[in-house]
């Protein structure tokens, strides 16, 4: 693990963390706000945590929780009228920055802006404002004025890419407007040396196998990918299309796999603990995330998990139009397509499976980039220098 000697607190900041989602359900704001916590932590900052864990029952939540360094408050209210969640919320931060004298408020997820800008009227504490991305994307009147108004509000915003960037309100101060990209933890994601086993092991042999980890939804457009690789079985006869992640509609994907003819080789693995995770990054020889914006607006921020694939040793195939451009370097580390385009997308998988040089190139400078710049102890610096402007 990188020392952490350079990048060690020079102040007494006491910090709450407050995210609308916290593992071990999965999702891209829980990941960032535990790795963010467990780095600040590491570097010698009072870190509390305040947070909804969502996707996962309570004996999970306890366990995972035990194993945590930094105390957790765990919110676990019932579906209720909006405003009242909404004043609990403040209630409890309120009585969390009390108790633990905190002077520093970082906001994670939407309805933590808010709760946090409503409880700065009570309290005085400075507030790091994150913006991902589904934040600015609300249709409803009221959301957007109170996301402006707390972005307006907070004393530094942060943004995880400079797509999230240009979303936020022109009336945002440009000069407190930080942009941090996301990082992923290089010792739990790591090259291995058995990709042949590991294929083995899940039945994989001898296949080319895709890889998208992420819920199976509209914006994460796997859809897409199903249907590029009904364009590309031809070609490609012992290509499969392996997908990881939790969904409340993979019947309509598998419907949609059936209907392209490629059943046979789309695999479902749903929700998997993160040792599985890593484990179907080293088996995978290409990484796809063709997330497109959805129905709402919502878009993708940065993409986590293809700076996770990447020290894995994989190249990335993204979208462009999004914040996954970042994640990646145009034909140096990645391929960028087009949403929606599946025509485009299977070009671009056949390009990669067509010229293995290309393909073993981009995976080499994926993994030396993402060492170089998206581990979270690079991350956490920018992170630090931020907080000691404060």
């Amino acid at each position: 693990m990188e020392s952490y000697s350079n990048t060690r607190a020079t102040g007494a900041r006491r910090i709450v963390l407050f995210t609308s989602e916290f593992p071990p359900g999965p999702g891209g704001i829980g990941t960032h706000a535990l790795e963010l916590a467990n780095n600040l932590a590491m570097s010698g900052y009072t870190i509390n945590v305040l947070c909804e864990q969502h996707y996962a029952d309570s004996e999970q939540i306890k366990d995972f929780n035990s194993k945590i360094s930094f105390p957790i408050v765990s919110l676990t209210f019932s579906r209720r009228n909006p405003i009242i969640k909404l004043s609990r919320r403040v209630h409890k931060l309120i009585e969390l920055v009390r108790s633990c004298k905190a002077d520093v408020v970082i906001a994670s997820g939407s309805t933590s802006l808010w709760s946090t800008t409503l409880a700065s009227f009570f309290l005085n504490f400075k507030m790091v404002a994150i913006a991902h991305g589904g934040e600015l994307t609300f249709t409803s009147l009221v959301s957007r004025v109170l996301t402006r108004f707390s972005f307006k509000s907070a004393h530094v915003v942060i943004c995880v890419s400079e797509f999230t960037r240009s979303h936020l309100p022109p009336s945002i101060a440009q000069k407190k407007i930080n942009v941090i990209n996301n990082g992923a933890n290089h010792n739990l994601f790591r090259q291995l040396e058995n990709k042949p086993s590991l294929k083995r092991k899940y039945g994989f042999e001898d296949k080319l196998v895709l890889l998208t980890v992420g819920s199976v939804t509209e914006r994460k457009g796997q859809d897409t990918v199903i249907k590029a690789l009904a364009k590309c079985k031809t070609e490609f006869p012992t290509m499969i299309y392996v997908m990881a992640g939790r969904s409340d509609d993979f019947e309509a994907f598998k419907e949609l796999a059936r209907k392209s003819g490629v059943s046979d080789a789309v695999f479902f693995r749903g929700s998997v603990a993160n040792t599985e995770i890593v484990e179907l990054y080293n088996l995978a020889d290409v990484y796809i995330l063709n997330s497109r914006h959805s129905s709402h607006g919502d878009f993708e921020g940065f993409g986590i998990s293809v700076i996770e694939a990447a020290l894995c040793g994989l190249p990335s195939i993204v979208s462009k139009n999004s914040g996954l451009e970042e994640a990646i370097e145009e034909g140096i580390t990645g391929l960028g397509v087009m949403p929606n385009n599946s025509e485009e997308t299977a070009k671009a998988i056949g390009s990669l499976f067509k010229n293995e040089q290309l393909r073993t190139s981009l995976a080499e400078n994926a993994k030396q980039r993402a060492i170089m710049h998206f581990t979270w102890e690079k991350v956490t610096r920018q992170y630090i220098e931020v907080l000691e402007s404060l």
